[in-house]
């Protein structure tokens, strides 16, 4: 009897143990299923809404478009930086600001007509008012929703950003004072001063030269960088290092104190901070050839506005393999550039060269930048007989490169700005000139 109980009861328990393990088995199980529709779910609202965001982002990178002088839209896409044209038409860009002054106005007065319009319709049924509220309540709602969704994408892309807080260029030079070269440094300091988007500036040792800068509205810094072996004049790369730490802007630029643009400067900038977005993800480098203008013998020219500058170009000559001016965002390593210094020979085949080499945008524009060389009794060839003239040379010999110095030319560059139809500016890409980069 003893053994029969003791069986039974042993029994008992592994039902009971089987009866507990299954109902566990079914908990599991339960919970498992529960958590993976829970997770199933939250993944497909998020897929939902990533697929919006992405399918938003999408859209509006590759369907603005541009409207050039021919009236041809032009598909931009703002995430490719291999761009192979581009157009600026600045008189479309002026007529869009003033058509999309007030945008919030506008959609305002539409979604206000679409109220009205309804409203007129439904006065015939004046028995269902309660129902004509509800529609007119959800027609109100509507027009709140096309409130943002009548903004036009093309009025945000082209609006002028303000330059004032943050300048669209800091254009910088330096000199030292001159009887020789007063005259032309007056008209450097006057000129420089026309455009309300860029800010001039100077780096110089000469206190007097500085504070004539300041009186003017210019910035000044000193000197931080020289190369003892050039006698004098500062290291080009230290100058755009210390020039952006002081000024915070998009673009910085150098070029030498006997240069003068014309009004083609700001637009050109201009055209590179709407039009070109590579700026804003890679090194970019500015260059272009000068007019040389005998300034003795045309001493009575009017130059009181960066336009004046465009005619007496006329008067001068493009000369070739030079270039006067250097102009780069911030994203350009002017601290692992080369360690040349300004007004001594090499200067261009340095830094243009090695820009080239390491593939860095370089954009030739020379047919958009009006740019003339105030020669005086130095000439143009001042800075091969002055001290240390082959000091950038033995900077170059250090480097040990292989780049040729036929290749350091702003005929090298494989972009390059131009006057399309009506005068707007555009960009295309050239072949590598095999007369002037040797190969």
């Amino acid at each position: 009897m003893k053994l029969k109980k003791m069986t039974t009861v042993r029994s008992c328990k592994r039902t009971n143990m089987r009866y507990t393990d299954f109902r566990n088995i079914k908990r599991g199980i339960f919970l498992l299923v529960l958590t993976g529709v829970s997770l199933a779910y939250i993944q497909l609202v998020a897929l939902e809404q990533w697929g919006k965001f992405v399918h938003l982002n999408v859209q509006i990178s590759r369907t603005i478009h541009y409207n050039s002088g021919k009236g041809k839209n032009l598909l931009r896409n703002e995430k490719s930086s291999d761009v192979l044209y581009f157009e600026y038409n600045e008189t479309d860009l002026m007529k869009k600001q003033v058509d999309y002054s007030n945008p919030i106005a506008d959609t305002n007065n539409s979604a206000d007509n679409d109220v009205v319009d309804f409203r007129e319709s439904t006065d015939f049924n004046e028995k269902a008012g309660n129902r004509n509220q509800s529609k007119i309540k959800s027609s109100k709602k509507h027009a709140r929703r096309n409130l943002y969704a009548t903004i036009n994408l093309e009025k945000i892309i082209s609006d002028e950003t303000n330059f004032t807080k943050k300048p669209l260029m800091v254009l910088f030079s330096s000199w030292v004072s001159s009887p020789e070269k007063a005259k032309v440094q007056g008209v450097v300091k006057r000129l420089w001063n026309s455009w309300s988007s860029i800010k001039p500036a100077v780096v110089t040792t000469d206190t007097q030269v500085q504070n004539e800068c300041t009186l003017a509205g210019w910035g000044s810094q000193t000197v931080t960088s020289v190369d003892p072996g050039c006698h004098g004049p500062p290291v080009l790369a230290k100058m755009f290092t210390d020039v952006s730490k002081a000024h915070d802007a998009y673009f910085y630029g150098f070029s030498n104190a006997d240069i003068i643009f014309g009004d083609g400067l700001e637009k050109t900038m201009k055209f590179l901070y709407y039009h070109y977005s590579p700026w804003k993800t890679k090194p970019v480098l500015v260059v272009g050839r000068r007019h040389n203008v005998d300034f003795i013998e045309h001493a009575n020219f009017t130059l009181d506005t960066p336009t004046d500058v465009g005619k007496m170009a006329e008067k001068g000559t493009l000369v070739v393999r030079s270039t006067d001016y250097f102009f780069s965002n911030e994203l350009f390593p002017w601290a692992r550039a080369p360690k040349v210094s300004i007004g001594r020979p090499y200067v261009v085949r340095a830094i243009i060269g090695w820009a080239l080499q390491r593939r860095f945008d370089v954009i030739d524009a020379t047919k958009t930048i009006e740019s003339v060389h105030l020669t005086t009794q130095d000439g143009v060839f001042a800075s091969w007989h002055k001290k240390g003239t082959m000091c950038n040379e033995r900077v170059m010999a250090k480097l040990r490169w292989n780049i040729p110095l036929s290749f350091g030319h702003c005929e090298c560059a494989r972009l390059e700005t131009f006057k399309g139809v009506n005068k707007t500016i555009e960009m295309r890409h050239r072949p590598m000139s095999r007369r002037f980069c040797g190969r």
